[in-house]
């Protein structure tokens, strides 16, 4: 969360100039993130889904539909016709599979659910996890010991991985970015 505020502003503003694949997919999934914290977050990702038959790679449109997804549960009304026409474009979408199933997964969760907040449980729960929840494993000591054995540790260090990751991929895209913009040239930083 501190963090959040410093890195999330500048945001909306290098995702035209990333176009390395996994450097925008991790901008995209921060915006999402913190599209609480970064007013022009829907607006940039609006963009985006403007230009969704542009778009070419499949963890690109994944990051897409669930940084929309999230933030259709922190700013519906600005959201809510745009994460329309995103899974218009993405269930008609037959250049990959997994692009195609989640958002038929998404489009049936939001038609069938009739409690909003059980979706908003689905979309966000393979990312965070509140603080305060407990594993099945934090009730049951015997489960708990029996999966240390295994995985000791690995819970919140996979968590925090994930977000590093993230965080430095969106780094480096923009540092490429800014190259670009401030020097003209495709200066790789690898």
């Amino acid at each position: 969360p501190d963090m959040m505020t410093l890195i999330a502003p500048p945001l909306p503003r290098v995702v035209k100039y990333v176009t390395e694949p996994k450097g925008k997919a991790a901008l995209i999934h921060l915006l999402g993130e913190c599209g609480e914290v970064v007013p022009e977050a829907p607006y940039s990702l609006e963009r985006l889904i403007d230009r969704y038959d542009e778009l070419t790679d499949a963890a690109v449109k994944i990051a897409l539909l669930e940084s929309t997804m999230r933030l259709l549960y922190r700013r519906a009304p600005e959201v809510q016709r745009m994460l329309g026409r995103l899974l218009a474009k993405a269930t008609e979408d037959v250049s990959n599979q997994d692009v195609h199933d989640r958002a038929l997964l998404y489009y049936r969760l939001l038609r069938s659910s009739a409690d909003p907040r059980a979706v908003e449980k689905i979309v966000t729960a393979s990312h965070t996890l509140p603080g305060d929840a407990l594993f099945s494993e934090d009730d049951n000591q015997e489960v708990r010991e029996e999966l240390m054995k295994e995985f000791p540790k690995a819970r919140k260090k996979i968590r925090i991985a994930t977000f590093k990751l993230a965080f430095c991929r969106a780094m480096v895209a923009i540092s490429q970015a800014c190259a670009t913009e401030m020097y003209g040239t495709g200066v790789r930083i690898d």
